[in-house]
């Protein structure tokens, strides 16, 4: 199956929604704007994101002369927050008409102006109240034994053709870029330590607590799909006829971290079996047709616990080194928005009555 960055989908402007379309309501948040004489509104789904501009590869594509082929982008976190970017359009891109020079978080009722539209920004009542963010800038350099972490194994499909295309040295600057764009990524997104090692990006989340096992998670599915943004431009630069796909591998456990500290700085498959493990994940990834693979443990040890009926399918796998057969989440890189609703909604319950 072929992989394709998270996005809110290919929607054009023929077949935006109108007012009473239930996928409004649903959506994270929405934009309001007119065009062609009357009203559009396109859904930005949670762990997507939504492109502006004339071009047609664009989520919303519209034929303005003041609009650059690729103006602006709206990406929304797992959290249901969204932030607004000008991509160095021509004619920049305001918001209550201020014109942007950087990321700008939006707020319901906000107006973006681009070019000759302007767009209403509708943040859902769904979103409130869901952001999983405490200790957010609490020290992460200490824990205690028997840490419970998560590790994500992040790793390039097509690996081999990539090198018969770019040959060894064209290789290597394209993993050297991809590393500083995950490493970035790794660190906004509070990892613990992160590694690139051969065709692979690999980070760990060390939870403070069981309960802030949530919030890593919200982390680890925005780090994948800004790791993906983040790569795009590599396709143009490096000349590929096709996007630049991963496979991902996810692990939860407990692992004696004090005793492979040292370990881990030469070695960061050395730092426990749970890394190990979120590499096997992904190896399997290939042969079960999906995107992402998340061992058992990621979902049931959320306190409190999620329903039945909100968890995704079921699997077991195999893979090289693995050795025996492992129960698992598959996951396409789509279910993330839905998922994240769910581990919000269910955690900002369990934070409030703590």
């Amino acid at each position: 199956m072929e992989n394709r960055l998270i996005e809110s989908g290919a929607t054009r402007l023929s077949k935006m929604g109108s007012s009473n379309d239930p996928a409004l309501s649903l959506a994270s948040a929405n934009l309001r704007y007119h065009s062609a004489s009357e009203d559009h509104y396109f859904p930005i789904q949670r762990v997507s994101m939504c492109t502006i501009g004339r071009s047609t590869t664009n989520n919303i594509s519209l034929d303005d002369r003041l609009l650059s082929r690729d103006h602006a982008m709206i990406r929304c976190s797992s959290s249901g927050m969204c932030e607004i970017t000008d991509l160095g359009s021509s004619n920049g891109t305001s918001v209550n008409g201020a014109l942007i020079s950087a990321a700008v978080t939006l707020r319901d009722g906000d107006v973006i102006q681009v070019g000759q539209h302007a767009m209403t920004f509708i943040q859902n009542n769904q979103a409130a109240g869901l952001i999983i963010d405490a200790d957010a800038d609490r020290a992460v350099d200490v824990f205690p034994p028997n840490s419970l972490i998560t590790a994500l194994s992040l790793n390039i499909r097509g690996y081999v053709n990539l090198s018969q295309i770019l040959g060894a040295e064209q290789l290597d600057l394209l993993m050297a870029d991809i590393a500083a764009i995950a490493g970035e990524v790794f660190t906004r997104r509070h990892s613990w330590k992160h590694q690139h090692q051969g065709s692979a990006v690999h980070a760990v989340w060390a939870h403070h607590d069981d309960w802030l096992l949530a919030r890593d998670l919200l982390n680890i599915f925005d780090a994948i799909a800004e790791i993906q943004l983040g790569v795009r431009p590599l396709q143009k630069r490096y000349h590929l006829l096709r996007p630049i796909a991963f496979g991902c591998g996810v692990s939860t456990g407990h692992a004696m971290l004090a005793d492979v500290a040292e370990a881990a700085e030469t070695d960061f498959d050395a730092l426990c079996s749970v890394v190990r493990q979120a590499h096997q994940l992904e190896i399997a990834t290939h042969t079960t047709g999906c995107d992402i693979l998340m061992n058992e443990s990621g979902l049931t040890l959320l306190a409190p616990p999620l329903e039945n009926g909100n968890l995704p399918a079921l699997c077991s796998v195999s893979a090289k080194n693995m050795p025996e057969m492992l129960r698992a989440y598959a996951l396409r890189f789509d279910q993330l928005s839905g998922l994240s609703v769910v581990i919000s909604r269910s955690s900002a319950k369990s934070v409030s009555g703590r």
